[in-house]
């Protein structure tokens, strides 16, 4: 069975996305950050006189809001742009569309956030938790999320290309359609990840760019060892196959079939293992 993408939730490539780009409100002062907060803070006490924040299309670009208590904020659209949110709460937020590349966010806890769209591009996501986060066609470029915790969490049509994954925990996360080209996936845990058309990833065998800068994955699933190139998901049989149909004779095919000899012995190598 040969499987390609049937559905583009995110275009594959695509810059950083056109809203960033849109006009904001002016730069909020430390002052008026610091009485949202207090406000939001009494909101979640159920104090008198409290408030959710609000901060939608805010202008917070270089705000310092290290370990700040925003969860259940309403961010969408935001420019958070090179913010400072280490270790900051952020659980059930709504950050859909926000700008948040160069963002710092170690520690952070994104637990149920709404990061739909958002831009995360550079951001730094270290042992962040996100898992049952909502990052549906976020924009993930080179953002360095080793170690976060994303149990569960939506990443269907990410864009992920360059991401440093490596040791992150992405069992039960939905991957169809995700650009993971570049990506750093060493150590990460991916057992139970959803992949294509409910595949369900056992575990990445090895992963291989060739000389073009394509990269091919070898994945073992419950349904068995595929490769991944591109969107295209098919067996070594299958894609030998269509080596021979496409661009048979060429330094192309002698280097791609040279990859797919160490994935058949991969497989054949690790029958039996579990990641």
């Amino acid at each position: 069975m040969i499987f390609e993408c049937s559905e583009v939730r995110a275009p594959i490539g695509a810059p950083s996305p056109a809203h960033m780009q849109d006009e904001r409100g002016l730069l909020m002062t430390k002052e008026e950050i610091k009485a949202v907060l207090d406000a939001h803070k009494a909101w979640r006490e159920g104090k008198e006189g409290g408030k959710r924040a609000d901060l939608r299309s805010a202008d917070l670009h270089g705000a310092d809001l290290c370990g700040a208590d925003l969860s259940g904020a309403n961010l969408r659209d935001a420019n958070l742009r090179d913010a400072n949110l280490c270790g900051a709460n952020l659980r059930d937020a709504n950050l859909c569309g926000a700008d948040l590349s160069g963002a710092d966010l170690r520690d952070a806890n994104l637990r149920g956030a709404d990061l739909r769209g958002a831009d995360l591009s550079g951001a730094d996501l270290r042992s962040a938790n996100l898992s049952g986060a909502d990052l549906d066609g976020a924009y993930l470029r080179d953002a360095n999320l080793r170690g976060a915790d994303l149990y569960g969490a939506d990443l269907r049509g990410a864009y992920l290309s360059g991401a440093n994954l490596s040791d992150a925990y992405l069992r039960g996360a939905y991957l169809r359609g995700a650009d993971l080209r570049g990506a750093d996936l060493r150590g990460a845990y991916l057992r139970g990840a959803y992949l294509q058309d409910g595949f369900k990833a056992v575990g990445l065998i090895a992963s291989v760019e060739r000389s073009d800068g394509y990269r091919f994955l070898a994945w073992r699933t419950d349904k068995g060892d595929y490769v991944q190139a591109g969107c295209r998901w098919f067996t070594v049989e299958q894609y030998t196959a269509h080596i021979a149909a496409e661009y048979p004779n060429t330094d192309k095919a002698k280097e791609t079939s040279a990859i797919l000899v160490f994935f058949a012995t991969r497989f054949a190598d690790t029958k039996g293992e579990s990641k």
